[in-house]
């Protein structure tokens, strides 16, 4: 199986741009040869809320965005499904809106989330941010509420651990309720994972660009299996 990480940032609420991305990288996909081994898959990965891009603070209340935001789904879950069904996936970020009417006025919950992508089928959310910071341009608790789902991800035989930024920073300060839940988990399951997955968002400083390696090295160290960065 092989990985491949797309360093690509998209402006705020350019949900055209994002449509012509995964698009564009389906039809890649799907005019590749029938994949006979798992050696042969992709597994295509964009960072946190690709989506929509980052950070949103208020804007991720505004009715035109979240209409514009159902919009894209919608659209891509059309286009997605008119693909011939192909093995090798897209995992991306982006929002989960829950409501609690039916016309979908009042926000119950806004989750941070991982989508799953594939030719020929719809697009899910695999995996929601459990840990929320509250700091400066991060302080996304007034905004999202934390999940509750698996970190753990199986696909044609690979075992990933999915995380999302914060997920996996408290880990450099003190142990991580995320990472700890994962390790309980895989005993339970009596399960081993192949490799470690952080889809980030972070402005980039000089400063962090050791501590994210000395991080995600860590992580690596202690689950004894590769990780990867996508920021």
């Amino acid at each position: 199986m092989k990985f491949f990480v797309h360093q690509k940032a998209l402006a705020i609420n350019d949900f055209t741009e994002a449509l012509t991305i995964f698009t564009n990288l389906l039809t890649e996909i799907s005019q590749q040869p029938n994949q006979k081994d798992n050696e042969s898959l992709e597994v295509h990965l964009f960072c946190e809320l690709f989506a929509t891009g980052y950070p949103l603070q208020d804007l991720c209340y505004d009715k035109n965005f979240i209409e514009n935001y159902d919009d894209f789904l919608f659209k891509l879950n059309n286009i997605s499904q008119q693909f011939p069904l192909k093995k090798s996936i897209i995992l991306f970020g982006g929002l989960r809106y829950q409501f609690f009417d039916e016309e979908r006025k009042k926000i119950n919950s806004i989750h941070n989330v991982i989508y799953r992508l594939s030719p020929g089928e719809s697009v899910q959310d695999i995996y929601q941010k459990k840990v929320i910071p509250r700091e400066g341009i991060f302080d996304e608790v007034k905004y999202f509420s934390p999940g509750n789902s698996s970190s753990f991800f199986s696909y044609e035989g690979t075992n990933m651990g999915l995380f999302i930024c914060e997920d996996t920073w408290s880990y450099a300060y003190e142990k991580s309720m995320a990472l700890q839940e994962f390790e309980k988990e895989l005993k339970e399951k009596g399960e081993k994972v192949d490799v470690i997955i952080n889809f980030s968002a972070s402005p980039y400083t000089t400063e962090k660009k050791d501590l994210r390696r000395e991080m995600m090295k860590d992580i690596s160290s202690r689950f004894k299996v590769p990780s990867l960065y996508v920021n």
